[in-house]
């Protein structure tokens, strides 16, 4: 995992302009690390651990570009929180969808491992 010690301002000012393609690449390059660790610390099995990531990206998409960085606080703590939010998200529309099946066959009423 990438060693970061602090979050770059300017970076994230930049990801405010979703057209400045070199500042997402170097965002996703410094952060892909550590959203993985995260996502396999909550033992999450490969494939899922970048799934995860990815559905966390794509939201970071949505929000970041009117994100307000505030020095005081740690965005890898807002970060963190985002992605524990995502997977609790995922979690309870796999348990949703497990209460509502009704089918016969119980096995058909489990997630399917692509949706996990």
């Amino acid at each position: 995992m990438d060693c970061m010690t602090s979050t770059s301002a300017t970076l994230l000012k930049r990801l405010q302009r979703p057209d400045d393609q070199a500042a997402w690449d170097r965002f996703v390059e410094l952060y892909t690390p550590l959203l993985y660790y995260w996502a396999r610390r909550m033992r999450l099995q490969e494939a899922d651990a970048a799934d995860l990531v990815q559905e966390v990206f794509a939201l970071l998409v949505q929000e970041l570009p009117r994100f307000d960085y505030d020095a005081q606080k740690s965005f890898r703590g807002w970060l963190r929180t985002v992605t524990l939010n995502k997977w609790h998200e995922k979690r309870r529309r796999m348990a949703a969808r497990r209460e509502t099946c009704t089918d016969p066959l119980p096995e058909l009423c489990e997630p399917d491992p692509a949706d996990a």
